[in-house]
C-alpha cells in the first residue's frame, strides 16, 4: 500500500509502527521513504546527510570514506 502524509521533518523518521488489531492481535508495518533530499541514517532526521549530523558528532563517530 502507498500513502502520502504530511509530517514534522524536525523529528526523526519512523522506520516501524506498531498496530494493535484486536486486544491480543498486534502487528508491525514497516515505512519506505521515497524522494527524500538530504537524509541523516544517523539520526533519521531530514535535511542534513551523515556528515554533518550533531548527535553523531557529540558522540565523537568519526567519519569513514568508503570506496
Amino acid at each position: 500500500m502507498r500513502i502520502r502524509v504530511c509530517t514534522d521533518i524536525r523529528l526523526p523518521l519512523k522506520r516501524k509502527k506498531i498496530l494493535m488489531f484486536s486486544p491480543g492481535n498486534i502487528g508491525y508495518v514497516h515505512f519506505k521513504y521515497e524522494r527524500m533530499t538530504l537524509f541523516c541514517f544517523f539520526c533519521g532526521k531530514l535535511g542534513r546527510n551523515d556528515s554533518f549530523c550533531e548527535e553523531r558528532m557529540s558522540l565523537g563517530f568519526e567519519v569513514a570514506e568508503m570506496g
